[in-house]
């Protein structure tokens, strides 16, 4: 058991052990578990903007990000370059999004309560039976877990939506799971299998935000997924084969809606021995 605050992130990815946002390809397919595993997440603008929001709000004081305002080419940008190596080189543009976004959450009563007391990116590594599992809490404090989500809408139905199609329940049932074992080892403020929650900061301005408990029916459903998917990792690493979406024929049926596409439709007047 080992937990750590404000760990530079590429030490946490330098270790060997099960999380999530490779373990969730697993719902795929084993195969698609492995190319995750095998490969570096590709980077996007989104990525940044979330990156760069957790890190003004949660890790201020940690170093790791440089404001370059010119054009990325030419020895003024090679030499800023060599000088920042290791650091996240962002555009002034950016810095000011990401900046607006914090704000809006600071401005937040529910969010700002949330972060009060606890603390920031905790990095926890824990055994799940025979599998070592890592994970890189948002927040963890006496109100329990806090993860942070940047996202295009925050209205109800559609981040429910959302929360479901990227398994964020699963998510934070397998960072509660963390959290529990932190707890027992080096959280004592921590109570354990406490509630779990998700600040949601909206990407586009006004940047509105939403705090969103999950209920206890939603995270056992989620950790019932993990447990799963766990399992599965394990019969795979037991047999070394991680088969695709479909490693045997399969009976395609078309959906209900297709069956008369392209169909000229039926007049059940002129169909005999039918009345009206």
């Amino acid at each position: 058991m080992t937990v750590r605050s404000n760990l530079p992130f590429e030490s946490y990815i330098s270790v060997d052990a099960v999380h999530f946002s490779t373990l969730k390809s697993i719902d795929k397919s084993p195969l698609h578990y492995r190319h995750a595993c095998d490969t570096p997440r590709e980077d996007t603008p989104a990525l940044r903007l979330g990156r760069l929001t957790h890190s003004l709000l949660l890790s201020p004081e940690v170093p790791g990000v440089a404001v370059y305002a010119g054009r990325r080419a030419g020895k003024e940008w090679e030499t800023f370059e060599a000088a920042h190596a290791g650091e996240s080189i962002v555009k002034v543009e950016e810095i000011e999004h990401a900046t607006a976004m914090r704000e809006a959450v600071r401005r937040h009563a529910g969010a700002s309560a949330l972060f009060a007391r606890g603390r920031a990116e905790v990095s926890i590594e824990w055994l799940e039976g025979d599998l070592a599992c890592k994970a890189r809490l948002d927040w963890l404090g006496p109100s329990g877990v806090i993860d942070l989500k940047t996202t295009r809408s925050i209205d109800v139905r559609a981040f429910t939506r959302e929360i479901a199609a990227r398994h964020y329940h699963a998510q934070l049932a397998f960072y509660r799971a963390a959290a529990d074992a932190a707890q027992r080892e080096d959280c004592p403020w921590y109570q354990g299998h406490a509630p779990c929650w998700i600040v949601a900061v909206e990407s586009s301005p006004p940047h509105d935000v939403a705090v969103y408990r999950l209920p206890e029916e939603a995270l056992e459903v989620g950790a019932r997924k993990i447990a799963g998917w766990l399992d599965r990792v394990r019969e795979c690493r037991a047999s070394g084969v991680w088969p695709g979406v479909a490693p045997e024929a399969i009976d395609l049926t078309l959906p209900d809606w297709a069956a008369t596409d392209g169909l000229d439709d039926v007049d059940t007047n002129e169909l005999e021995g039918v009345t009206t």
